[in-house]
């Protein structure tokens, strides 16, 4: 299972004894991830003689599937990608911190939908239902149909919040398929409209509340209706093949059409005019991130392609035996309460050291540092610096005398981008359930070889045993040496003068 990651440069930094399997990957160079295999893994770093096997080839097209990570550079994930797996009855998450199974057990689970609390609903064909998986991890059924004459297999949320089904609803009728609206607070459901000639397998809503709904109907070659925020239905591009999946871009006019049964990904623009995006095997469930980047799932080669802005394919993910649902969700930041240089109120930096940068995270009431992936955090693209030989990358201290535990961070100073005089920088990271942190913290950068008067400035240039300040670069040493000589030379030559 391997997979590019928006084309970063990626590097094996460390070598670990595998409990299953487990690699470390750098990004940039600077930003460490870690990437554990299918149903975990622990990873415990090889220190035989003391000596750190490292590899130092990049590429890239290589990432694990469990390290489907959604973000730009210097910035932790704040997205996570839910897959619904119809072989394995199973629905995944894919984050930073791996890959987790959500849930099991589902009968030919398809759609899949994610509200903005979390919540997820997906389609069960073989139950004729709607689950709903809490981010709690309880599941529950949000709403059953008519086994006899319904099939569901399409999920979307309204922008009333609402789950919108569509399916093989109401397939003893021979006039339209109906789309449901359901209520997630009573379960009520209720027809929303009719739309679909034979099975209608995905939708999706834009921007302006248009509901585009997918329709094999194979004897028409295939059909997306759209259907109005006042529910009236009709046919919106009629030719691209059967339809099988659907994704508004984030532009919020741009549809995205797959037809798993031609092998064609199409691209349709507000008026209905429909152009060949790409060609891939069994496209079938779809879905875009944040950033722009279509996802387009194999209905049955188990594969995640993924589509950068100007068309290419990379494949992201693999392993899985029918992606069929596919939905990015954001997660809600946490705000960090953090301060570079603890101790310090002006936050002096020598733009020339070659030292460490000490940061505090302080514990709070609604945020437990001991919870926090460490190896998700970043500031300003800095890497974490272990301490020592113990591999440590932060220590737990009560540091501002809460009765809280805090964490001690290190970053190395030579890859600081100083821009200005003052600057406000970001740490930025997860949690270990995938919740995202994000803090700030600003700095006063100082002239190398400068010595000033103020405390703070000078513990800059000279460094602070007890807080972890910056290494004094070797200029400065010099010209602390030169001062000292002379000023002994001078305290020599008076004492000459009184002896004489």
């Amino acid at each position: 299972m391997y997979a590019g990651l928006y084309g970063w440069a990626m590097r094996i930094v460390e070598r670990y004894e595998m409990s299953e399997t487990v690699c470390v990957l750098k990004q940039n160079a600077t930003d460490l991830l870690t990437a554990t295999m299918r149903h975990g893994g622990v990873a415990r770093r090889k220190t035989k003689s003391g000596i750190r096997h490292k590899v130092s080839f990049l590429f890239y097209t290589w990432l694990a599937l469990t390290a489907a990570v959604f973000a730009p550079a210097n910035r932790a994930s704040a997205q996570v990608l839910y897959v619904s797996d119809m072989t394995a009855g199973a629905v995944y998450r894919l984050d930073a911190s791996g890959q987790t199974l959500i849930a099991d057990g589902l009968g030919q689970p398809h759609g899949l939908a994610v509200d903005s609390t979390g919540n997820i609903y997906v389609a069960e064909v073989a139950g004729d239902r709607i689950r709903r998986i809490r981010p709690d991890g309880v599941m529950d059924i949000l709403y059953s149909f008519d086994s006899q004459i319904d099939n569901p297999e399409g999920v979307a949320i309204g922008p009333d919040g609402a789950v919108y089904v569509s399916g093989t609803i109401d397939h003893s009728s021979y006039g339209l398929k109906k789309i449901y609206r359901i209520d997630p607070e009573t379960g009520l459901g209720t027809i929303y409209a009719s739309a679909g000639l034979q099975e209608c397998l995905d939708l999706d809503f834009d921007a302006a509340g248009n509901l585009y709904v997918a329709d094999l109907a194979s004897t028409e070659g295939g059909i997306i209706w759209k259907v109005t925020p006042d529910g009236q239905s009709s046919r919106f591009v009629t030719g691209l093949g059967p339809i099988t999946g659907l994704a508004v871009a984030p532009d919020g006019e741009t549809l995205y059409a797959s037809s798993g049964f031609s092998d064609e990904v199409w691209r349709v623009d507000r008026n209905g005019q429909a152009e060949l995006y790409a060609s891939m095997s069994l496209p079938w469930a779809m879905t875009f991130d944040n950033s722009g980047h279509l996802y387009v799932g194999d209905g049955a080669g188990g594969q995640i392609i993924q589509f950068d802005s100007d068309g290419a394919q990379n494949v992201f993910a693999s392993g899985f035996g029918s992606v069929r649902g596919m939905d990015v969700h954001e997660l809600a930041t946490l705000s960090l309460l953090m301060d570079i240089r603890p101790g310090s109120d002006s936050n002096p930096v020598n733009s020339k050291s070659n030292g460490v940068l000490p940061v505090a995270i302080y514990g709070t009431d609604d945020i437990d540092v001991t919870e926090i992936d460490l190896a998700t955090l970043m500031l300003e693209g800095m890497s974490l610096r272990e301490r020592g030989n113990s591999g440590k990358l932060g220590t737990f201290e009560d540091i501002n005398g809460d009765s809280i535990v805090d964490l001690l961070l290190h970053f190395e100073m030579s890859e600081l981008s100083f821009n200005a005089s003052s600057d406000e920088y970001t740490l930025s990271g997860m949690m270990l359930d995938g919740m995202a942190l994000e803090g700030s913290d600003s700095i006063r950068s100082v002239p190398h070889g400068v010595v000033f008067a103020d405390p703070d400035t000078l513990a800059a240039s000279l460094g602070n045993a007890a807080g972890g300040a910056t290494i004094p670069e070797p200029a400065s040493l010099s010209l602390l040496a030169i001062g000292g000589l002379a000023m002994l030379r001078r305290r020599s030559a008076q004492v000459l003068r009184r002896r004489r």
